[in-house]
């Protein structure tokens, strides 16, 4: 990764520039993306952010070309020499720091999450979620509201997907499920896993929307 290379391609690919909510395609994004479309349906308010390896933080408006960079191949010096380039960390501690955010859902893998850099000083004042993997939970550091749900193969049989797309598959049937509800529900963070599977079929449709738009939930996706 290289910020010179970056902007070049950047200028060369100006056609191929969309929002970054638009421009990834992978398994996790496309069914978060599912999620996050029938939940703003509902009249609610969801922002979404993006961790990347070639432009930082994104806010899911920001214009992008498309590159090829990602941290999934760099090393644990190198992941955190070129985030802080980035400032990634700064930034994402800016996001977690913030009090007005129902709900914060982070889904990122375990070499995006040390792209973080979170340490024991990390703030989190809005109730906030990691779905990681097993491994991935010695890297979530902070003091406030944390809750971590551990995915693995358990979980991917449970909900019938597979591991890749599974943090985003979690995350669709969490925005679905609260689609309908006026405030977070304290199950969420109680019985995550037994909230989103109770008795619930995502093709069961339409159910019926509410009118108080709520600012939640903030999601941290790569």
């Amino acid at each position: 990764c290289d910020s010179v290379v970056l902007e070049t391609r950047t200028n060369e690919l100006s056609n191929y520039i969309l929002p970054a909510c638009d421009m990834y395609t992978g398994d996790q994004h496309l069914r978060l993306m599912q999620g996050i479309s029938e939940f703003k349906a509902h009249n609610h308010k969801v922002e979404l952010y993006i961790v990347s390896a070639g432009y930082g933080l994104l806010h899911e408006t920001q214009h992008i070309a498309p590159y090829e960079c990602t941290f999934s191949t760099m090393t644990a010096k190198q992941i955190n020499e070129w985030s802080t380039t980035l400032q990634i960390p700064q930034q994402c501690a800016k996001v977690f720091s913030q009090n007005s955010f129902d709900l914060v859902i982070v889904l990122l893998g375990d070499k995006y999450l040390r792209a973080l850099q979170l340490s024991n000083s990390t703030e989190f004042n809005s109730p906030t979620i990691f779905l990681c993997a097993n491994k991935s939970k010695e890297l979530i550091k902070g003091q406030g509201k944390i809750f971590t749900v551990p995915l693995a193969a358990t979980e991917a049989k449970q909900f019938h997907c597979g591991l890749v797309g599974l943090k985003g598959e979690v995350a669709k049937l969490l925005l679905m499920r609260m689609r309908t509800a006026r405030a977070i529900p304290n199950e969420v963070f109680s019985n995550f896993l037994g909230y989103i599977d109770h008795d619930y079929n995502p093709n069961e449709l339409p159910l019926p929307s509410v009118t108080k738009e709520r600012h939640a939930p903030n999601v941290i996706t790569q």
